[in-house]
């Protein structure tokens, strides 16, 4: 076995090491060791898998001969599932190597910051922007296992559940379920529980945790934490902990992803635009259709900025504890060339002040508010509304950023 796969054998049994089948957790937690082989050879009696993976790893093919492509794709899976017999086996054999090497392909280099190294004997909460469905947690897993650190259990939503295959897959890859459709408000308050026991627990027993710091991701990239989930967190505690009772244990760290391109940005501007009225793209289906894409797609160079932990004073309020992981997200959030020639079109189509754009380039100092990739890929022929949303996407993490330099000015100066 080669270094690299002894060490993410190491980094997976550690997170296996505590079984996570209590009965308590069975219709939210991942599968374990006895569930794999069963899932695995049900997932084999899946067409409609192969048909997905191969638009993932075979794009051209598949769209020249889809059913040729399905046929490579299950002869690779049946070739790299043969010595599969534990969860720690087809993470190595199937979804390590399916995920790194697209990351390798589909990006021009990552760059990982710890803002300092965790520690070996304890597990963290990773609470990250959220921009991409499936690449989010792959990178931050990325980055742990290059520190030899053991890899996180993921927070997915039920949306990504429509469909038995998908299910298996994800629960196979340590994902655990985090519900989104309730019928009451009594039914959603003992699932947010649940979730929230199920977190704690996990790290108590030094599991890492990936979980986005919002319900969904940030289509129009304004990151901001929802107090909901903050307050979830809360719910394993006793109602008369404070915050910092709650939330210490729990080894918080936040997380800023930037890419350079957001290959999904189109979808993302049609589903701002419709509103929460309808998804454009088709319900559920659209969320594998965006995973997909955000797979598959040019994301350029990608940065994954992990910060201290977290450690609250017992007077710390929800509201201070919220802003505080906003502060970080968005002051790690690194800015590309992208970003500036998505505000600098919206200067010149007349839809932000100059002043903002001189501001930005006066404090951020880009080496180019060029960018050929977007310039070929984003044109007016997308149509007005698509396209001036396709540059606020790109454009507001700069005015963000922005604001905060603007808050925290005016905070020192009311001191």
């Amino acid at each position: 076995m080669s270094s690299v796969l002894a060490v993410l054998v190491k980094n997976i049994n550690i997170v296996m090491g505590t079984k996570l089948d209590v009965e308590h957790f069975d219709d939210i937690r991942p599968y374990n060791d006895e569930e794999c082989l069963p899932v695995v050879n049900r997932l084999l009696q899946n067409n409609q898998l192969f048909f997905r993976i191969a638009k993932m790893a075979f794009p051209r093919l598949s769209r020249i001969s889809p059913s040729w492509a399905a046929l490579l794709s299950r002869w690779l899976i049946l070739n790299r599932i043969r010595q599969v017999k534990d969860i720690a086996s087809f993470q190595i054999r199937v979804t390590g190597w399916f995920f790194f090497r697209m990351l390798d392909k589909t990006t021009d280099g990552i760059k990982h910051q710890w803002l300092d190294k965790p520690a070996k004997d304890k597990g963290h909460l990773f609470l990250s922007n959220h921009r991409d469905i499936a690449v989010d947690p792959a990178v931050v897993s990325h980055s742990l296992f290059l520190l030899d650190e053991p890899l996180p259990l993921v927070g997915i939503g039920d949306n990504l559940l429509s469909n038995t295959y998908a299910s298996d897959v994800m629960k196979l890859n340590q994902c655990f379920i985090v519900r989104r459709t309730f019928t009451s408000s009594k039914d959603m308050l003992a699932a947010m529980r649940k979730l929230s026991q199920f977190i704690s627990y996990s790290i108590e027993r030094t599991n890492n945790v990936w979980l986005a710091h919002r319900e969904g991701r940030a289509k129009d990239s304004r990151d901001r934490t929802s107090p909901a989930v903050i307050k979830m967190l809360k719910l394993n505690s006793h109602k008369d902990k404070s915050w910092a009772q709650a939330l210490n244990p729990l080894n918080i760290r936040t997380v800023s992803i930037s890419y350079q391109y957001d290959p999904c940005v189109i979808y993302k501007a049609h589903s701002l635009l419709a509103g929460k009225k309808s998804k454009t793209m088709g319900g559920d289906s659209a969320d594998l259709a965006e995973l997909v894409q955000g797979v598959v797609g040019n994301k350029g160079m990608v940065n994954v900025v992990i910060g201290k932990e977290n450690i609250w004073n017992e007077e710390a309020s929800l509201e201070e504890i919220t802003s505080a992981l906003d502060h970080q997200i968005i002051s790690n959030y690194k800015l590309y060339n992208s970003h500036f020639y998505g505000l600098e079109k919206l200067v010149q189509l007349g839809l932000e002040e100059e002043g903002t754009l001189r501001l930005a380039l006066d404090v951020f100092k880009p080496a180019t508010t060029e960018c050929k990739v977007l310039e070929n890929s984003l044109t007016e022929k997308l149509g007005k509304d698509i396209y001036t949303t396709c540059l606020r996407i790109y454009a507001n993490p700069i005015l963000e950023k922005l604001a905060l330099i603007e808050n925290s000015e005016l905070q020192n100066k009311s001191i």
